[in-house]
C-alpha cells in the first residue's frame, strides 16, 4: 500500500469541486488531503498533464466483454471485474436478469465467494453485491427479461438468496402492483435490501405506496415501466418527485432522448445515477448474442430481441460520459452522476469522492478525457 504518495495534477474533479493545478495526498489507501498547488515529496508523481475523478461506480451491469453476471460462474464474474478496472469501472454491482430459482442460487454464491476474496489481490474492480433485476416483475413488462422465468414474490427464495450471497444481496428490481409485493417491501428492506421499482405497470398511486413502504430507487427510468401519460403519470413521475429516491438511467441517447436525458438530471439532481444495463456483447461488435435465454441481436452498438424490443445495451461508463457532455452538461456535473451518485444510491459514503476520507479510487484521464491509469486503494492497477 502506497504511504504518503502525492499525485501532482493538472485537474483534479472532486467531482463537485474542479481544482486546477492541485495534488492528492494518498495515505493507506485513503485521500488524506488535496491541495491547490503541486507539492515535492520523494513519493510524488510528477503526472502534470493528467485529469483526476473518481472511478467510476455501475450499479447496474449484466455484462461487459464476453462475461455475464447471470451465467453464475466465479471465473466469468471475476473476468468481468478485471475488465472492468480496464476501463474506469472501480466499483460496480453485478446485475442478473430473471433467472430460476436454483439459478440465481448459483449466480448468488458466486458473489458471496467472490466477496470473500481482496479485489487488490488480483487488480479487478470491487465487488459491492448482487442486483436481482426480477424475478418478481410485471410479465407484461418484462422488456428483455424471460417470462418463463418471471414469477410471484416469494419470501423464501428471497432468504435464500441472501443466505446463499452471504447478505450480499445489495438492489432488488420489484414491480409493486403484482400480487403481495407492494406489503412485502418492507420485510425486505428489513433485511438491508434496496428495493428499486422497475418492469413494472404501477400507477402514481401504487408507485407512492411502494415508496412509502421503502422503496428507494427507479429501475432504468421511462424504459420497462408504465408510460408516462398527463393524466396517468405512473411510476416515473412518483419516483422523481421524491427526494428520497434514486433514479437510474441509462445515458447511451438510445433508451432516452437527449431532453429527457437533460431533465432527468434537472429534476432528479443529485438523486440521478447513471447505469449502462450492459450485457455481454459489450465491447464485442455487433453479431447474435444470448441473455437469460433470450436471442439478442446487436446492431450498430443497439442491443434487441428478435421483436425488436431493447435489450440493454452496449454502453460502457466513459461513453456515458462522453454522452453527457456532449448533450451539455459540464464534466464536474457528468462525473458526478457516475461516480459520487451511484455511491450515495448504495448508502457508501466513502466510494466516488475525491475528498478526505474518500477511499483512493482514482482514474486518470488525458486533456481529451481518455482514461490512461487506474488506482484502487491508491494503488496503480491498470495503465493504458
Amino acid at each position: 500500500m502506497a504511504i504518503g504518495m502525492i499525485l501532482n495534477l493538472a485537474e483534479i474533479y472532486t467531482p463537485k469541486r474542479r481544482i486546477i493545478r492541485g495534488s492528492i495526498k494518498i495515505e493507506n489507501g485513503v485521500i488524506k488531503d488535496l491541495k491547490p498547488y503541486w507539492r515535492s515529496s520523494d513519493h510524488s508523481q510528477e503526472i502534470k498533464e493528467m485529469i483526476a475523478a473518481p472511478g467510476f461506480i455501475d450499479t447496474h451491469i449484466h455484462g461487459y466483454a464476453g462475461f455475464d453476471v447471470s451465467s453464475g460462474s466465479i471465473n466469468e464474474i471475476k473476468r468481468l471485474s478485471e475488465e472492468l478496472i480496464k476501463i474506469g469501472v472501480t466499483s460496480f454491482v453485478p446485475t442478473t436478469v430473471s433467472l430460476k430459482h436454483e439459478d440465481l442460487v448459483k449466480v448468488a454464491e458466486a458473489i458471496g465467494d467472490l466477496l470473500s476474496e481482496d479485489p487488490m489481490d488480483h487488480n479487478r474492480s470491487r465487488v459491492l453485491g448482487l442486483h436481482l433485476e426480477g424475478p418478481y416483475i410485471n410479465v407484461e413488462m418484462r422488456g428483455a427479461q424471460n417470462p418463463e422465468a418471471i414469477r410471484k414474490l416469494d419470501m423464501s427464495e428471497i432468504d435464500e438468496y441472501i443466505k446463499a450471497s452471504e447478505r450480499n444481496i445489495r438492489i432488488i428490481t420489484l414491480a409493486p402492483e403484482i400480487d403481495n409485493v407492494l406489503e412485502k417491501i418492507p420485510e425486505i428492506v428489513n433485511r438491508g435490501v434496496i428495493v428499486s421499482i422497475g418492469h413494472t405497470n404501477a400507477s402514481y398511486e401504487e408507485t407512492k405506496k411502494a415508496i412509502e413502504r421503502g422503496a428507494r430507487r427507479i429501475t432504468h427510468i421511462f424504459n420497462g415501466m408504465r408510460r408516462f401519460h398527463h393524466r396517468d403519470p405512473g411510476p416515473a413521475l412518483a419516483g422523481l418527485e421524491d427526494e428520497r429516491v434514486f433514479i437510474e438511467f441509462i445515458a447511451d441517447l438510445v433508451h432516452l432522448a437527449s431532453p429527457v436525458v437533460k431533465m432527468i438530471t434537472k429534476v432528479a439532481r443529485s438523486r440521478a445515477v447513471v447505469i449502462t444495463d450492459s450485457i455481454s456483447a459489450t465491447g464485442l461488435g455487433d453479431g447474435v448474442y444470448m441473455l437469460g435465454g433470450l436471442k439478442v441481436m446487436v446492431k450498430d452498438s443497439v442491443a434487441r430481441l428478435e421483436d425488436g424490443t431493447l435489450a440493454g445495451s452496449t454502453l460502457t461508463m466513459i461513453k456515458a460520459l462522453y454522452n453527457l457532455i456532449h448533450i451539455g452538461l459540464d464534466v464536474s456535473e457528468a462525473l458526478y452522476h457516475l461516480t459520487e451518485a451511484p455511491a450515495r444510491s448504495l448508502e457508501i459514503k466513502s466510494l466516488g469522492c475525491l475528498r478526505p476520507g474518500c477511499v483512493a479510487d482514482i482514474i486518470l484521464m488525458n486533456k481529451d478525457l481518455g482514461i490512461s491509469k487506474v488506482f484502487l486503494e491508491g494503488e496503480e492497477v491498470y495503465t493504458k
